[in-house]
């Protein structure tokens, strides 16, 4: 069963221009509900191009390419809480993302949305969310 989540993540500086990270959807992963705390941005977060989700326990779930404006394979890395080790589980599933007109912080907000279902190296990432104002 998984839990539904909807968050609004603002940042001090994103509020105050506007701009609000949103996601909804449902997130498993390793079979537990993943709720979103952060989206950034993939320059933000020190890889490009894609988005980069922080939970509640600060586990990281990176979802890159394809190249903005198109949809493909998402391509997912998982990184725990207080870890710099990535662990790789897809390609997986279908995503699409394009940059959007607002800038935060001098980097491009990012939309898009994800359905995942793929499971390797003893990691498991599941479920569909949309994201906007990533950044």
């Amino acid at each position: 069963m998984r839990a539904s989540s909807s968050a609004v993540i603002a940042l001090a500086g994103a509020a105050a221009a506007g701009c609000i990270a949103t996601v909804t959807g449902q997130l498993e992963v390793d079979r537990a509900p993943f709720v979103t705390q952060e989206c950034r941005t993939g320059a933000a977060a020190g890889f490009f191009p894609g988005v980069q989700l922080t939970d509640a326990n600060g586990q990281r779930l990176r979802l890159y390419s394809p190249p903005p404006g198109h949809s493909g394979a998402a391509l997912v890395s998982i990184s725990r809480a207080g870890s710099d080790v990535w662990d790789a589980v897809g390609p997986c599933g279908v995503m699409t993302f394009d940059w959007q007109l607002s800038r935060v912080w001098s980097h491009r907000n990012f939309k898009g949305s994800a359905t995942l279902a793929c499971q390797r190296n003893g990691r498991e990432v599941s479920g569909q969310i949309d994201f906007k104002n990533c950044h």
